[in-house]
Protein backbone atom coordinates (compact mmCIF):
# COMPACT_ATOMS: atom_id res chain seq x y z
CA UNK A 1 0.00 0.00 0.00
CA UNK A 2 1.20 3.44 -0.29
CA UNK A 3 1.96 5.52 2.47
CA UNK A 4 -0.52 8.36 3.02
CA UNK A 5 2.12 10.83 3.21
CA UNK A 6 3.07 9.81 -0.15
CA UNK A 7 -0.22 9.09 -1.86
CA UNK A 8 -1.63 10.80 -4.71
CA UNK A 9 -3.60 13.93 -4.09
CA UNK A 10 -6.90 15.50 -6.24
CA UNK A 11 -6.84 18.46 -7.37
CA UNK A 12 -8.40 21.28 -5.80
CA UNK A 13 -9.47 23.27 -8.83
CA UNK A 14 -11.92 22.84 -11.91
CA UNK A 15 -10.29 21.34 -14.66
CA UNK A 16 -12.01 20.03 -17.49
CA UNK A 17 -10.68 17.30 -20.17
CA UNK A 18 -12.59 16.12 -24.24
CA UNK A 19 -13.26 12.25 -24.01
CA UNK A 20 -12.39 10.46 -27.12
CA UNK A 21 -14.99 9.00 -28.56
CA UNK A 22 -17.30 9.21 -25.64
CA UNK A 23 -20.71 11.24 -26.89
CA UNK A 24 -23.47 12.70 -24.61
CA UNK A 25 -26.28 11.07 -25.56
CA UNK A 26 -30.50 11.84 -24.55
CA UNK A 27 -32.98 8.95 -24.53
CA UNK A 28 -36.45 9.86 -25.24
CA UNK A 29 -39.91 7.99 -25.52
CA UNK A 30 -41.86 6.46 -23.06
CA UNK A 31 -40.35 3.06 -23.04
CA UNK A 32 -36.67 4.45 -22.44
CA UNK A 33 -36.16 3.66 -18.89
CA UNK A 34 -37.46 0.27 -19.44
CA UNK A 35 -35.41 -0.52 -22.64
CA UNK A 36 -32.38 0.92 -21.02
CA UNK A 37 -32.92 -1.10 -18.03
CA UNK A 38 -32.76 -3.87 -20.30
CA UNK A 39 -29.47 -3.21 -21.58
CA UNK A 40 -26.84 -1.83 -18.93
CA UNK A 41 -25.59 -3.30 -15.87
CA UNK A 42 -26.69 -0.95 -12.76
CA UNK A 43 -30.03 -0.07 -11.77
CA UNK A 44 -31.78 2.57 -13.84
CA UNK A 45 -34.17 3.01 -11.02
CA UNK A 46 -31.62 4.87 -8.83
CA UNK A 47 -31.87 8.20 -10.68
CA UNK A 48 -28.13 8.14 -11.94
CA UNK A 49 -24.92 6.24 -12.02
CA UNK A 50 -22.27 4.69 -13.65
CA UNK A 51 -22.87 0.90 -15.39
CA UNK A 52 -21.50 -1.51 -18.44
CA UNK A 53 -22.84 -1.88 -21.61
CA UNK A 54 -21.89 -5.63 -22.09
CA UNK A 55 -21.93 -8.27 -24.99
CA UNK A 56 -24.29 -11.04 -24.76
CA UNK A 57 -21.41 -13.34 -23.39
CA UNK A 58 -20.72 -10.36 -20.46
CA UNK A 59 -17.42 -8.57 -22.08
CA UNK A 60 -17.68 -4.79 -21.66
CA UNK A 61 -18.51 -2.79 -24.71
CA UNK A 62 -18.58 0.40 -23.23
CA UNK A 63 -19.00 2.63 -19.63
CA UNK A 64 -22.52 4.38 -19.56
CA UNK A 65 -23.18 7.38 -16.71
CA UNK A 66 -26.55 8.27 -16.81
CA UNK A 67 -28.84 10.84 -15.06
CA UNK A 68 -32.91 10.37 -15.49
CA UNK A 69 -34.58 13.53 -16.17
CA UNK A 70 -38.06 14.24 -15.86
CA UNK A 71 -38.75 13.72 -20.10
CA UNK A 72 -35.23 11.86 -20.85
CA UNK A 73 -32.52 9.74 -19.66
CA UNK A 74 -29.14 11.09 -20.60
CA UNK A 75 -26.04 9.14 -21.14
CA UNK A 76 -22.37 9.70 -21.55
CA UNK A 77 -21.31 6.65 -23.50
CA UNK A 78 -17.18 5.73 -23.67
CA UNK A 79 -16.79 4.65 -26.61
CA UNK A 80 -20.19 5.86 -27.50
CA UNK A 81 -20.41 3.90 -31.08
CA UNK A 82 -21.30 0.47 -29.16
CA UNK A 83 -24.20 2.34 -27.75
CA UNK A 84 -25.43 3.85 -30.70
CA UNK A 85 -24.99 0.21 -32.40
CA UNK A 86 -27.20 -1.53 -30.08
CA UNK A 87 -29.73 1.50 -30.01
CA UNK A 88 -30.09 0.46 -33.33
CA UNK A 89 -30.19 -3.09 -33.13
CA UNK A 90 -32.19 -3.40 -29.76
CA UNK A 91 -35.09 -0.81 -30.42
CA UNK A 92 -38.06 -2.59 -32.28
CA UNK A 93 -41.50 -2.07 -31.31
CA UNK A 94 -40.06 0.07 -28.20
CA UNK A 95 -40.93 3.94 -27.91
CA UNK A 96 -37.52 5.22 -27.71
CA UNK A 97 -35.25 7.74 -29.33
CA UNK A 98 -31.85 8.55 -29.56
CA UNK A 99 -30.46 12.37 -29.98
CA UNK A 100 -26.68 12.63 -30.22
CA UNK A 101 -26.19 15.84 -28.67
CA UNK A 102 -22.41 16.59 -28.79
CA UNK A 103 -19.09 15.94 -27.68
CA UNK A 104 -18.42 14.71 -23.98
CA UNK A 105 -16.27 16.88 -21.48
CA UNK A 106 -15.00 15.17 -18.09
CA UNK A 107 -15.28 18.16 -15.51
CA UNK A 108 -13.74 17.62 -12.62
CA UNK A 109 -13.00 19.43 -9.39
CA UNK A 110 -13.93 21.29 -6.34
CA UNK A 111 -17.32 23.20 -7.70
CA UNK A 112 -17.58 21.10 -10.48
CA UNK A 113 -21.07 20.96 -12.17
CA UNK A 114 -22.94 19.90 -15.78
CA UNK A 115 -25.17 17.13 -16.75
CA UNK A 116 -24.49 13.35 -15.32
CA UNK A 117 -22.30 12.54 -12.37
CA UNK A 118 -19.28 11.27 -13.01
CA UNK A 119 -16.36 10.17 -10.96
CA UNK A 120 -12.95 10.55 -12.48
CA UNK A 121 -10.83 12.00 -10.32
CA UNK A 122 -10.34 11.49 -6.40
CA UNK A 123 -12.69 14.87 -6.05
CA UNK A 124 -15.71 13.32 -8.72
CA UNK A 125 -17.79 15.68 -11.08
CA UNK A 126 -20.03 15.66 -13.97
CA UNK A 127 -20.11 14.94 -17.71
CA UNK A 128 -21.41 17.54 -19.75
CA UNK A 129 -21.39 19.60 -23.00
CA UNK A 130 -19.60 22.43 -21.79
CA UNK A 131 -16.21 22.99 -20.54
CA UNK A 132 -15.32 24.52 -17.08
CA UNK A 133 -12.39 25.75 -15.49
CA UNK A 134 -8.95 25.27 -17.09
CA UNK A 135 -8.02 22.18 -19.32
CA UNK A 136 -6.76 18.80 -18.74
CA UNK A 137 -3.52 17.61 -21.30
CA UNK A 138 -3.80 13.87 -21.41
CA UNK A 139 -0.72 13.14 -18.94
CA UNK A 140 -2.92 14.81 -15.94
CA UNK A 141 -5.98 13.20 -17.13
CA UNK A 142 -4.72 9.86 -17.00
CA UNK A 143 -2.65 10.36 -13.43
CA UNK A 144 -5.94 11.43 -12.12
CA UNK A 145 -8.40 8.32 -13.24
CA UNK A 146 -5.47 6.47 -12.10
CA UNK A 147 -5.55 7.94 -8.54
CA UNK A 148 -9.35 7.14 -8.46
CA UNK A 149 -9.11 3.82 -9.74
CA UNK A 150 -11.07 4.64 -12.87
CA UNK A 151 -10.43 1.88 -15.65
CA UNK A 152 -10.41 3.32 -18.99
CA UNK A 153 -12.13 1.32 -21.62
CA UNK A 154 -9.46 0.28 -24.59
CA UNK A 155 -6.89 1.15 -22.23
CA UNK A 156 -7.33 -1.07 -19.24
CA UNK A 157 -9.46 -3.41 -21.32
CA UNK A 158 -9.43 -5.31 -24.15
CA UNK A 159 -12.42 -7.05 -26.18
CA UNK A 160 -12.46 -9.94 -23.40
CA UNK A 161 -12.89 -7.81 -19.98
CA UNK A 162 -15.25 -8.51 -18.39
CA UNK A 163 -16.34 -5.80 -15.40
CA UNK A 164 -15.76 -7.71 -12.46
CA UNK A 165 -12.56 -7.73 -13.85
CA UNK A 166 -11.78 -4.30 -13.18
CA UNK A 167 -12.20 -4.92 -9.23
CA UNK A 168 -14.40 -4.86 -6.36
CA UNK A 169 -14.91 -0.70 -6.57
CA UNK A 170 -15.49 -0.86 -9.86
CA UNK A 171 -17.96 -3.75 -9.56
CA UNK A 172 -19.90 -2.21 -6.80
CA UNK A 173 -20.29 0.77 -8.59
CA UNK A 174 -21.22 0.12 -12.09
CA UNK A 175 -23.59 -3.57 -11.58
CA UNK A 176 -26.89 -4.28 -9.45
CA UNK A 177 -26.91 -8.03 -9.05
CA UNK A 178 -30.47 -8.28 -8.08
CA UNK A 179 -32.65 -5.39 -10.77
CA UNK A 180 -33.28 -8.08 -13.12
CA UNK A 181 -32.68 -9.30 -16.58
CA UNK A 182 -29.99 -7.02 -18.91
CA UNK A 183 -27.45 -8.11 -22.01
CA UNK A 184 -25.13 -10.49 -20.31
CA UNK A 185 -27.05 -10.29 -16.38
CA UNK A 186 -26.10 -14.74 -17.11
CA UNK A 187 -22.61 -14.89 -17.44
CA UNK A 188 -22.22 -11.81 -14.59
CA UNK A 189 -24.55 -13.81 -12.19
CA UNK A 190 -22.08 -17.17 -12.70
CA UNK A 191 -19.32 -14.65 -11.83
CA UNK A 192 -20.98 -13.45 -8.64
CA UNK A 193 -22.43 -17.25 -7.56
CA UNK A 194 -18.25 -18.53 -8.20
CA UNK A 195 -16.98 -15.70 -5.90
CA UNK A 196 -14.38 -14.26 -7.88
CA UNK A 197 -12.53 -13.70 -11.32
CA UNK A 198 -9.13 -15.04 -12.21
CA UNK A 199 -7.59 -11.66 -12.93
CA UNK A 200 -8.41 -8.05 -11.38
CA UNK A 201 -6.66 -4.77 -13.00
CA UNK A 202 -5.04 -2.90 -9.93
CA UNK A 203 -3.10 0.05 -9.29
CA UNK A 204 0.39 -0.52 -8.30
CA UNK A 205 3.33 1.88 -8.34
CA UNK A 206 6.89 0.78 -9.06
CA UNK A 207 10.18 2.62 -11.06
CA UNK A 208 10.49 2.52 -15.07
CA UNK A 209 6.98 0.96 -16.13
CA UNK A 210 6.04 1.33 -20.07
CA UNK A 211 2.39 -0.03 -21.69
CA UNK A 212 2.90 -3.50 -22.17
CA UNK A 213 5.50 -4.09 -19.63
CA UNK A 214 5.06 -8.34 -18.35
CA UNK A 215 4.80 -8.81 -14.71
CA UNK A 216 6.72 -11.32 -13.18
CA UNK A 217 5.90 -13.08 -9.87
CA UNK A 218 8.40 -16.02 -8.80
CA UNK A 219 9.89 -16.11 -12.41
CA UNK A 220 6.45 -16.60 -14.16
CA UNK A 221 4.58 -14.53 -15.87
CA UNK A 222 1.21 -13.44 -13.75
CA UNK A 223 0.29 -10.01 -15.19
CA UNK A 224 0.65 -6.49 -17.49
CA UNK A 225 0.88 -3.08 -17.14
CA UNK A 226 -1.87 -1.04 -19.19
CA UNK A 227 -1.02 2.13 -18.47
CA UNK A 228 1.26 4.75 -16.81
CA UNK A 229 1.48 7.58 -15.50
CA UNK A 230 4.97 8.67 -13.95
CA UNK A 231 5.42 5.76 -10.99
CA UNK A 232 1.52 4.59 -11.16
CA UNK A 233 0.21 2.56 -13.34
CA UNK A 234 -2.87 0.33 -14.22
CA UNK A 235 -2.05 -3.29 -14.38
CA UNK A 236 -3.97 -6.34 -15.15
CA UNK A 237 -2.88 -9.10 -12.85
CA UNK A 238 -3.66 -13.19 -11.84
CA UNK A 239 -5.93 -13.26 -8.60
CA UNK A 240 -3.50 -16.35 -7.48
CA UNK A 241 -0.14 -13.94 -7.77
CA UNK A 242 -2.26 -10.75 -5.91
CA UNK A 243 -0.17 -11.57 -2.56
CA UNK A 244 3.11 -12.08 -4.19
CA UNK A 245 6.02 -10.43 -4.63
CA UNK A 246 5.91 -8.44 -8.05
CA UNK A 247 8.66 -7.70 -10.59
CA UNK A 248 9.05 -6.35 -14.03
CA UNK A 249 12.62 -6.92 -15.41
CA UNK A 250 13.77 -7.33 -11.79
CA UNK A 251 12.52 -4.31 -10.43
CA UNK A 252 9.80 -4.70 -7.63
CA UNK A 253 5.97 -3.40 -7.80
CA UNK A 254 3.58 -2.53 -5.58
CA UNK A 255 -0.47 -3.19 -5.53
CA UNK A 256 -1.46 0.20 -4.07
Amino acid sequence: MLDVMSAPKAPTDLAWFAIPDARIIALTGEDRAEWLQGQITQDVRSGSGTACLCKPTGQLLSIIRFAAQEDRVLLSAEPAQPFLDRVEEAVIMEDVAVQDLGDCFAIQGEGAAGLIPSRRSLLGGFDGLEPAGREMDLGEYQLRTLEAKVPLVGLDTDDKTLPPELGSEFDSESTSYNKGCYVGQEILMRIKSRGHTNKTWVLVTGEEMTAGSQITAAGKRVGQITRVSGDLAGAVIRNSALDQDLEIDGRKIRIC
